[in-house]
């Protein structure tokens, strides 16, 4: 927030030499725009796990290919892949196959009971859009 707010400081101390009178530029209506969407999201609640660093109770990894996924608890130990017969190949993006990775891993451990409540769960993968979709 401190850095947005930098460039409407600015303006204020500009109104204060034109007798409170100014027009905002270009990149300070682009900042105050960023400011309001920020207040607005505050204004719903903010999570904690958006402020606070957590270390991850279960790490997981997950990968994708044409020919199957699979994917690995670190601390559980718990493995598993899957083999996509060959009429499947091919048919569904690359994208979405990481992230049922991701899910599968996750849902592995909730199977099997591992994962108890409160516990912090960090997928890992290697596609940014399957780590978006998590979200």
């Amino acid at each position: 927030m401190r850095h947005y707010m930098g460039r409407l400081y600015q303006a204020l101390k500009r109104a204060s030499f034109a007798n409170g009178w100014f027009y905002f530029n270009k990149e300070e209506l682009a900042d105050l725009e960023t400011i309001l969407s920020f207040l607005q999201y505050a204004a719903r609640g903010v999570s904690l796990n958006n402020l606070v660093f957590r270390k991850p109770t279960m790490v997981y990894r997950s990968n994708a290919s044409e020919f199957g996924i699979g994917g690995y608890n670190i601390v559980s130990g718990i493995t598993w892949r899957l083999e996509l017969p060959v009429d499947c190949r091919l048919r569904s993006s690359l994208n979405s196959l990481e992230f049922w990775g991701c899910v599968i891993s996750i849902w592995m451990d909730h199977y099997h009971k591992v994962i108890e409540p409160g516990f912090c769960l960090l997928s890992q993968t290697d596609s940014t859009s399957a780590m978006g979709w998590l979200k």
